[in-house]
């Protein structure tokens, strides 16, 4: 490949980041009811052809830092052709889900906020009624997922690859098989403490046997009333002030975040650059309980991984991150959930053992079905038939989470990308990032600002930090979803 097109492959990438970023925040604020990524696409066709794609997976360069380039650079051009490829599907699905209707009760309300809903309504009759009256909106958006899944694998062909999961694994070192597998060993391992549980929290707080138990049911359960108690949504920004003050990290001002509620606004819009300021953005619909305090700690992690490169590096390395090391960061910040010192410093919450009993095992339901959901994307991805998959669907995340799902939702929620891969993947690596902070600063070193500005440090290299990088940091080979089966058997069982 020549150093031409390289370039063309940046510049193409300075241009049109701004550009997608905003469309995304706008899209998903439901403040407008289109999208139009397929006008931003347009004017780059040329460009985002299999031949260039191919003449930049031909590169075979032999410096560490050079192999991490190409790495970025291709998991970005791959997702820009099967973005460009797929945006007139893209707009059509926006239309659906902030436009479709749904009734509930005296009122109307749309996809997006019928998923929040579910986590907040407390009358069971009430979810199940919503959920029967979501059947016809929700049929149109899996109608428009079987045809994005159709062309996402046919142009994964095109690229080269024997599938959409091959093209994934290689662009973001997802090392798909070894992940099945752990993910498997996960939930067989954390099966009997899980359930145990579940059957006493369904018990307890719902009156609901595990024999009845819905997904909706854990759904709303783990983020009760309860909790919505301790974790006012209103005091997100503070908190998250207080926490990055104690770090001595000031960059506060480079995060833009969205938290207001609007019926067409999607529950999570992940932390995107902004180049053109410098900043990173991320938006969610508050439920208005401990949830939102995960995604916004998440993506405060994740954002910060994005706002401290060298502005005049190269384009890659200012704004591309590797998905598992970004999904990292969100989990070490995330992990202060579960942290009474922390959660009594910038929460004023004396957390006893029965609460810190719940909010662990809202994070193993959170794991047991990222696990679940990551072994029904790889079977519905094993093939190009998308209509005939809801019985596995139902087979997967049943077995996972130990409730019933409706198959309506068989394609609601896939990650595009094979994202939730790196999902589990940070997570595992999040462990053994926090454990290094603890034994290097202090078991709060979240008040430490020396360990902030090792952080900094890291965040510094942009995406010259790795997962790979992380992992030899902390000492370990690789992200392993074992050391997640330690956590909660020692906090658990």
């Amino acid at each position: 490949m020549s150093s031409s097109t390289l370039l063309e492959i940046r510049r193409f990438g300075e241009k049109v980041t701004d550009s997608l970023s905003n469309e995304t925040v706008n899209s998903a604020s439901g403040l407008e009811t289109k999208s139009d990524f397929t006008t931003l696409y347009r004017p780059h066709r040329e460009l985002l052809e299999p031949d260039t794609y191919a003449s930049l997976r031909d590169l075979a360069p032999a410096e560490e830092e050079e192999r991490t380039s190409k790495s970025l650079l291709l998991s970005f051009l791959a997702k820009s052709i099967l973005g460009s490829e797929t945006s007139t599907l893209e707009d059509a699905r926006t239309g659906l889900e902030t436009s479709g209707t749904i009734k509930y009760g005296k009122r109307k309300t749309t996809p997006r906020e019928y998923r929040v809903l579910l986590k907040q309504v407390a009358g069971r009759a009430k979810r199940l009624e919503l959920i029967q009256n979501a059947e016809g909106a929700l049929r149109g958006i899996n109608e428009n997922a079987v045809k994005m899944l159709d062309r996402l694998h046919s142009i994964s062909s095109a690229l080269g690859y024997d599938s959409y999961l091959s093209l994934f694994n290689e662009v973001d070192g997802l090392e798909i098989d070894s992940l099945k597998t752990q993910a498997e060993a996960f939930l067989k391992e954390t099966e009997y403490v899980y359930r145990d549980l579940l059957v006493w929290f369904l018990d307890k707080k719902l009156g609901i046997n595990i024999k009845d138990a819905k997904w909706h049911d854990l759904s709303y359960m783990i983020n009760s009333h309860e909790l919505s108690g301790y974790f006012k949504t209103g005091e997100l920004s503070a908190v998250v002030k207080k926490l990055l003050r104690d770090l001595g990290v000031l960059e506060i001002e480079r995060i833009k975040f969205d938290l207001e509620p609007h019926p067409a606004k999607a529950r999570l819009t992940p932390a995107l650059p902004l180049p053109a300021t410098g900043a990173a953005v991320f938006a969610l619909h508050p439920v208005g309980s401990v949830e939102d305090y995960e995604l916004f700690l998440h993506e405060t992690g994740a954002a910060l991984f994005l706002v401290f490169a060298d502005p005049e590096d190269f384009f890659e390395f200012r704004w591309l991150r590797e998905p598992t090391a970004s999904e990292c960061f969100g989990y070490l910040f995330e992990r202060f959930l579960l942290e009474p010192k922390w959660l009594k410093r910038c929460l004023k919450l004396d957390a006893d053992r029965d609460l810190l009993t719940l909010l662990y095992f809202r994070a193993l339901a959170k794991v047991r079905n990222t696990a679940g959901r990551l072994l029904y994307s790889l079977a519905l991805h094993e093939d190009g038939d998308f209509t005939t998959k809801t019985e596995l669907f139902i087979q997967i995340l049943d077995s996972a989470t130990m409730c019933e799902h409706d198959t309506l939702h068989y394609l609601l929620d896939e990650e595009p990308f094979l994202h939730t891969a790196s999902i589990l993947r940070g997570a595992a690596l999040a462990l053994p990032t926090f454990a290094l902070l603890t034994e290097r600063f202090d078991e709060e070193w979240w008040r430490v600002p020396q360990a902030g500005q090792y952080l900094t440090n890291i965040w510094e290299a942009g995406g010259r930090t790795t997962s790979e990088t992380l992992a030899r940091e902390a000492g370990v080979e690789k992200p392993d979803l074992s050391t997640l089966v330690e956590m909660f058997q020692k906090a658990l069982g």
